[in-house]
């Protein structure tokens, strides 16, 4: 909290602005919010807050008062800098670690008393997403007369997927004889590998051939589909 025993006379202005400061501003979590804020006395436009000790900072607090970091969107501590185009005090504030919710922003000097607003924090829309993983996405093995594809798919998404499943898949231009599934409750970040197995006639060792995996999924009221594909899968 800002030291108010010896504030200049008279008192500095601090004025948020937009997008905070006025009305009630909401955000998507994952949003990287502007702070902004001019400051000044009188006509005077205060423009060295930016060193100690009179260095402006920035707290951040939960509903329940609980204290939080405020984070700058590659992750290092959100500090203000003083625009001189703009004549304001600005920083970009991260929202990915922060939960849906109300968040009161202070900001700090021993040049004025705690200045505060406050914004919300809204829950991002479900989303599904499937896709494989950028390393080792999948592993041809030769079987008796057959090729067996291991495929790694990741839920990319942020809701959980109740159900994955496999409905077709293309080796060499040759449909998949079995693969396994349905995987359950794959949540997001989390990977689950199916097994396929594929006709020999879907090429000749050695050679590479186009690999094509379709699916469906089911995450809560979401459903829908999902292909993966690959130009070229050298087969062993």
């Amino acid at each position: 909290m800002a030291f108010t025993a010896a504030l200049p006379n008279p008192p500095l202005t601090l004025t948020f602005q937009p997008p905070l400061g006025t009305g009630s501003p909401s955000f998507q979590q994952g949003a990287t919010i502007p702070v902004a804020f001019s400051l000044t006395q009188g006509t005077t436009i205060i423009t060295n807050a930016v060193t100690s000790p009179n260095a402006v900072s920035i707290g951040l607090a939960n509903a329940s008062g609980a204290r939080l970091p405020a984070l700058a969107p590659d992750g290092t501590p959100a500090a203000f800098t003083f625009n001189t185009t703009s004549q304001q005090y600005v920083l970009s504030l991260a929202t990915q670690a922060l939960p849906p919710g109300v968040y009161t922003l202070f900001v700090n000097s021993n040049l004025f008393a705690q200045q505060s607003t406050t914004f919300t924090i809204t829950a991002p829309p479900p989303v599904v997403t499937i896709s494989t993983p950028a390393a080792n996405p999948f592993t041809i093995t030769k079987g008796t007369g057959t090729y067996v594809v291991a495929l790694t798919v990741v839920n990319n998404g942020n809701v959980p997927v109740g159900t994955l499943s496999l409905v077709k898949a293309s080796l060499g231009g040759q449909a998949a004889l079995s693969f396994s599934g349905p995987a359950s409750n794959v949540m997001p970040g989390a990977s689950t590998t199916f097994t396929l197995t594929f006709p020999s006639s879907a090429g000749a060792d050695g050679k590479g051939v186009p690999l094509t995996v379709n699916g469906t999924y089911v995450a809560g009221s979401l459903s829908g589909t999902w292909t993966v594909g690959f130009r070229s899968a050298t087969l062993p």
